[in-house]
């Protein structure tokens, strides 16, 4: 059994997910480029912790009278809060691809 990594991983073989599916790959599946298998990493990761983070700007925004300082603010939480959803995201095995054979309904 393998120790639990930081980030989101292939559950099978323990090889990093790519980084991209932070913002592009969330509910699409890909390639393990270590052991082949389909994986994919559900939509609504991070949903919880992207609420958070609007809640925290929305109890601060009016902290300063200053474009600076909202500048700043949306800049440090969308840092933390996608820091903190690649360490939650979870990484879901999905069943292989199955072939489709000549003689199934609809293959032809």
């Amino acid at each position: 059994m393998m120790a639990r990594k930081h980030g989101p991983y292939c559950p099978d073989c323990g090889t990093d997910a790519p980084f991209k599916l932070l913002f592009w790959g969330m509910g699409k599946p890909f390639t393990c480029k270590g052991c082949g298998a389909r994986l994919m990493v559900p939509k609504g990761t991070g949903g919880g912790v992207a609420l958070l983070g609007f809640l925290a700007f929305w109890q601060f925004k009016d902290a300063y009278d200053s474009g600076w300082w909202v500048l700043a603010l949306i800049s440090g939480l969308m840092l933390i809060v996608g820091i903190l959803s690649w360490y939650t995201m979870k990484v879901r095995k999905l069943e292989p691809e199955k072939p489709v054979s000549p003689e199934a309904p609809g293959s032809g």
